[in-house]
Parts: structure tokens; sequence; C-alpha cells
């Protein structure tokens, strides 16, 4: 099974690698609508990636900048052998032998 920094490493490399990226407004499991980022359209097939900070939930962040700059430079290192574009790419559940929990507890221990 793929760990989170895994998939959200796929999805940082598709917003990376595509220039068909859209904008979408959806609603949260709360029912609040909300603006995410992802590829194709809702025309075709829109493939959902990151959804959109208001200011709200950016001014109240508290950024952890350590391991920022452990997890980016960690990205820098995986990304090439990240292979794919879309999301079809990354379907196979294929665990990355650089991105398992071990990893994660290798690059940042405290994270959780």
């Amino acid at each position: 099974m793929k760990t989170f920094i895994q998939k959200g490493f796929e999805k940082a490399v598709m917003l990376e690698r595509n220039s068909d990226l859209s904008l979408a407004l959806a609603k949260d499991g709360r029912g609040d609508t909300i603006l995410v980022i992802g590829l194709g359209s809702m025309n075709d097939s829109f493939v959902p990636l990151a959804k959109l900070l208001p200011s709200n939930e950016i001014d109240s962040m508290l950024p952890l900048k350590s391991s920022s700059i452990v997890i980016d430079e960690w990205f820098k290192r995986v990304r090439g052998t990240l292979k794919g574009k879309s999301s079809k790419d990354f379907e196979a559940n294929t665990q990355h032998l650089e991105l398992t929990e071990e990893a994660i507890d290798r690059y940042l221990p405290d994270f959780q």
C-alpha cells in the first residue's frame, strides 16, 4: 500500500509535468464550497489533485521549516525516479522503495 508521502509526491509530479490543468468548484465533506486544481476538464475527465487553500487556512498554518527543507530535498531526489505524468500512470498500488514507512521514519522521524 502506498504511503501518504508517496501519494503526495505523485500528485506533485502530476502537477509539475502537466500543462492540462483546470480549476473546479466542489463541495467538501462539511458541505463547504472549495476550489480544487486537477488534470483534464469537467467536460472530459477531471482528476482532482489538490485543494486550494483559502486565506484563513493559510494564515492559521504554522510552518515546519526544518521538516519542510528535508521533505523538499527528499522530493528533489525521488521525483526523477517516479515515472509517469497522468493519474493512470500512478494507479498501480506499488510501493516506491524510497517512500516506504521506513523511509518516512528515516527522513521525518516526527512525521505522524
